[in-house]
């Protein structure tokens, strides 16, 4: 098993106010950091999305289910990235 470093948070955000919201907690330098996805995706106008819902790792991809926005953003684990178009 692979060593944990961190972990991500999925803040679901107020319904219809599209602040859905991905943050970030460093073990190893015991940083949290607000709004990942946002900062690396300065392009994405209103983030997220409206509610967040899920999220899931596979390999180097984080999924995020963004209920109320009919999507799933599929983002680099490392970069924080959006991958999707």
């Amino acid at each position: 098993m692979a060593d944990l470093k961190g972990f991500y948070l999925l803040n679901e955000g107020n319904m219809s106010m599209n602040k859905a919201a991905l943050d970030y907690m460093d073990f190893e330098t015991g940083i949290y950091e607000k709004e990942v996805f946002r900062t690396a995706n300065p392009e994405e106008v209103g983030g997220l999305g409206d509610v967040g819902n899920d999220m899931g790792i596979y390999g180097s991809k984080l999924y995020v289910v963004v209920n109320a926005s009919n999507k799933v953003e599929v983002i680099d684990v490392n970069t924080r990235k959006k991958l999707n178009k």
